[in-house]
């Protein structure tokens, strides 16, 4: 089954907005650094706490699962 896609060979020019955005945005990047994308450093921070979290309640279960077995 094909999808449906906006462009098509029988159209002379293929979607070039995006492409050129995406351009943009790296060339920002390039120049600012990360500060072109707080919510990227953000999201970076938030995922380093979840995983902190996870790595703390994988030790309580271990510490748990030591504890029976021990006993």
């Amino acid at each position: 089954m094909r999808r449906a896609c906006a462009w098509t060979w029988a159209s002379s020019t293929p979607p070039r907005a995006s492409v050129a955005s995406e351009l943009a945005e790296e060339d920002a990047y390039a120049v600012d650094g990360p500060a072109q994308a707080p919510d990227l450093l953000e999201l970076r921070d938030a995922m380093s706490l979840v995983w902190r979290i996870l790595l703390l309640w994988l030790g309580v279960l271990a510490l748990f699962v030591l504890a029976g077995w021990a006993t």
